[in-house]
């Protein structure tokens, strides 16, 4: 693209006829300079009497996915991306235009409420469809913007289900389920020609609206769709389905159609309802329901006012003669909302699928199925014959194989599932797997230790002196239970946390030095707890022993390598960074190994210098690794990206935008305060990502939203309060990053605090304090790897004081520095400073 000249001269000798000239790069040269660089193309143009064109890669990758593919087709996008450099990005940033709920194949359309609609949509800008459930309402929200597209090709979609808008302001955070993106709603509408659809939003729905209201932009369409009626201007009450749409949706797929006696007797008790008329036909198709039984049970209910969800009550028993044990299952979890991989680990694919046949759920890409509001109340409303204990005992062993073969579907069922995990426990009071995926999945805040059955010495000394399968997780049980009363103590009392673990380390030795009847493998991984207790209580040589005991035996016990990895940090680095490297391979190779293991393993990578060559490397597998581990409950992802994602930003910005965009983040008032940190991070380097390729309204929304997370932080450490900083003054508010570095006790005021320190006080134009600053960061800099970082920054420092040694620390960070991009970037800065 720099050389674009000389591409027009190559195109006119190569073929001087030609009266169209398309210039396509795979690099991407940001939004301003693409404008600039067809405005330059347009003027040489004209100069030449020729229609020249500029692409980038952003924006034939918008166009593939925008006006060449058909919807259908996002799924299988993933073939192009390595031959198109930005298309990634894209693909996700659209992706929301391309993923509505389906319509069936022969399309319920309805032309003259789509007209209504749309009437509505011009005068106002928004529009409540409302309606009682099963009328329609999803449909004819996508139908509307299917009209809307059509009108202008522009325009995308962001579909919302109303359950995640708590309230007005959470448009300003909120996660779009079905791509899990966490977007600023208010600011996409502020930039973009866009049709928000929020689905069954049954509370706040006149706050919300005006609060899009508010925003004052004018390029927005807003369709709600809603039970409830509220005091609005613009709204739509639908219309039942006409005759000629009812009889589309009740004989679809059908040889023999309802007979003209049968179905005045529907229409009359429904009403023209779509969604009571495609269970009617699903149960003619599926479950050989009569006509005649149709008949009768419309007859029950039209002598007194009709009642949908009496009506379909009765039409829903029917469905128990073919799905009686996966309607158990359903009505045993008792939820809206089920994560696929719970389903398959009760019913399987097959039973998946009858399921969905009979349309009881939408389904969405990040794994989870939502019932129908009327599919629930049947389902709690009708008695169905199931037995607990058979499906208790069924979860309890699909549960244990899933862990023991490291599956990450044991971790999504757990913490997807939190209530069901905490409802077995209360009933069954057991030292079993609910006990022990309690432990793991639940966070400090909320452990309550009065509901976790407590272990005796005992039962511990006879689980291990008589080790059946069943006693594994008695035993992994009471170890977590210590481990999360040691965080518990640490909190409130680090010196009394050695008091708590000695005694509990003692009960483990003395065990395992008895004869007892524990495998081989289940004794390498009580020892492998039991060094992890002598690291918490600062024993590193009995720990590292005891972790060296454990490879000794199977080499590939990865726990025991990443813990042996963590202590040789400092003194070993060669054989530390050996051990993470292994692991790491393994996991490349499909080798039996825990995902939360690479996943730490990746973050203690951090520690060594080999992260930036291993990341480019491996930056697939740590992509699998976060979309197999994403439950916005589970912590450790965010914990990871957010200690990575500098790294990744600087060398790879795309994929940082990437893999933020895969992680279903909850907005800052639904999150653990351990974990906004973390959150904070990732949405400031994605920010910073956004910045490096030119799109700084888009890093701007981004750095905001990282100080969002970290407003709500409590009891932030030095290191924290330091990142905060840097987010004000990308910000650039000098004032509150130095409000935060003010809160840093002296004791923590490291040379990196004082180099955030000369930056703000820069920014501030305290130029003198500054270079104090800074001077204090080079004096105590003892690593070799921060010499360009550090003297770079003292030479803008200098530039600013008219002082002439700026070339000369310019020069020595230059010299230094083995990274070509952040050479390219000083090298720049030094040509600026010499104009």
């Amino acid at each position: 693209m720099l050389s674009i000249t000389g591409d027009y001269k190559h195109c006119l000798d190569v073929a001087p006829q030609c009266k169209r000239m398309f210039l396509m790069s795979s690099r991407l040269c940001g939004p301003k300079n693409y404008k600039r660089l067809n405005a330059a193309a347009a003027w040489i143009g004209a100069k030449l009497d020729k229609d020249i064109y500029v692409f980038d890669a952003r924006w034939m990758a918008t166009y593939i996915i925008d006006a060449i593919l058909e919807p259908q087709d996002i799924t299988t996008l993933e073939l192009l991306e390595p031959h198109l450099v930005f298309f990634e990005q894209i693909r996700i940033e659209f992706g929301y235009s391309h993923d509505l709920p389906t319509l069936p194949k022969d399309n319920w359309a309805r032309p003259k409420p789509v007209v209504d609609v749309l009437t509505l949509l011009d005068k106002h800008q928004y529009v409540q469809i409302h309606g009682m459930s099963g009328m329609g309402k999803t449909y004819l929200a996508v139908q509307v913007f299917n009209e809307l597209k059509k009108a202008d090709t522009e325009r995308m979609v962001i579909w919302i289900p109303g359950n995640t808008v708590a309230n007005a302001e959470s448009l300003s955070y909120l996660k779009i389920e079905r791509y899990a993106v966490p977007q600023n709603i208010l600011g996409i509408i502020k930039r973009f020609k866009c049709v928000v659809i929020i689905d069954s939003l049954e509370s706040n729905v006149e706050d919300v609206i005006k609060r899009i209201e508010q925003v004052g932009a004018t390029n927005y369409r807003l369709i709600v769709t809603s039970q409830t009626e509220a005091e609005l201007i613009s709204v739509y009450d639908i219309p039942p389905s006409d005759d000629d749409l009812s009889g589309k949706i009740l004989n679809a797929g059908l040889q023999k159609a309802c007979p003209p006696h049968v179905y005045q007797q529907i229409i009359a008790s429904i009403g023209g309802h779509p969604f009571l008329l495609d269970q009617i036909n699903i149960l003619v198709k599926k479950e050989q329901v009569s006509w005649s039984k149709v008949l009768r049970e419309t007859d029950t209910l039209t002598a007194s006012t009709f009642d949908n969800q009496a009506f379909y009550d009765r039409l829903f028993v029917h469905h128990l003669k073919t799905a009686s044990q996966e309607l158990g299952i359903l009505k045993w979890i008792d939820a809206k909302e089920i994560d696929e991989s719970l389903l398959m680990a009760l019913i399987g694919k097959v039973g998946i699928k009858k399921l969905r046949a009979r349309n009881f759920f939408n389904a969405y890409r990040n794994g989870a199925f939502v019932l129908h509001d009327i599919v629930l109340n049947s389902l709690r409303a009708t008695t169905i014959q199931f037995d607990e204990n058979i499906i208790e005992r069924k979860l309890a062993d699909r549960l244990k194989n899933l862990y023991h073969d490291f599956d990450p579907a044991y971790y999504r069922i757990i913490h997807a599932h939190k209530a069901l995990i905490f409802r077995l426990l209360e009933k069954l009071k057991k030292h079993d797997i609910y006990k022990y995926s309690y432990l793991i999945s639940v966070p400090l805040a909320d452990y309550d230790e009065r509901i976790v059955p407590a272990t005796s010495e005992e039962e511990l000394s006879m689980a291990f002196r008589n080790f059946r399968d069943d006693d594994y997780f008695l035993i992994m049980s009471w170890i977590e239970q210590t481990e999360k009363e040691f965080r518990i103590i640490k909190a409130q009392d680090r010196d009394a946390t050695e008091p708590f673990l000695t005694p509990r380390i003692k009960i483990i030795e003395d065990l395992l030095a008895v004869t007892n009847r524990l495998t081989a493998e289940v004794h390498r991984d009580i020892r492998n707890h039991l060094g992890k207790f002598l690291r918490d209580i600062d024993d590193r040589a009995r720990a590292i022993q005891v972790f060296e005991s454990i490879i000794a035996e199977k080499s590939d016990f990865w726990a025991a390598k990443f813990h042996l990895a963590k202590l040789y940090r400092k003194d070993n680095q060669d054989l530390a960074r050996q051990y993470l490297s292994e692991i790491v391979h393994a996991y490349t190779a499909e080798s039996q190994i825990s995902p939360t293991i690479v996943l730490a393993s990746f973050k203690e990578f951090r520690s060594h210098n080999e992260l930036d060559q291993l990341l480019p490397k491996f930056i697939d597998s740590f992509e699998q690794l976060l979309e197999q581990t994403m439950v916005s409950r589970f912590d450790q992802p965010y914990e990871v990206l957010g200690a990575l994602a500098s790294r990744i930003q600087f060398k790879m910005p795309e994929k940082m935008i990437a893999l933020a965009a895969m992680l279903p983040i909850p907005a800052e008032d639904a999150i653990e305060n351990y974990t906004l940190f973390d959150v904070g991070m990732i949405y400031l380097n994605t920010g910073k990502a956004h910045q490096q390729l030119g799109f700084s309204d888009k890093a701007e929304e981004f750095y905001r939203q990282a100080t969002a997370y970290y407003a709500k932080l409590t009891g932030a450490n030095a290191f924290q309060l330091r990142a905060i900083a840097e987010a004000y003054l990308l910000l650039k508010d000098p004032n509150t990053a130095l409000t935060n570095l003010n809160a840093i006790p002296e004791r923590n005021q490291d040379e990196w605090y004082h180099f955030t320190l000369a930056k703000t006080l820069k920014m501030l134009q305290r130029y003198e304090e500054a270079k104090a600053a800074i001077e204090v960061t080079v004096s105590r800099n003892k690593q070799d790897k921060h010499i360009s970082t550090f003297h770079r920054e003292r030479g803008s420092i200098r530039y600013h004081l008219n002082d002439p040694d700026y070339r000369q620390d310019y020069d020595h960070a230059i010299a230094h520095c083995d990274d070509q991009q952040f050479i390219d970037i000083m090298t720049d800065e030094l040509k600026l400073y010499s104009y």
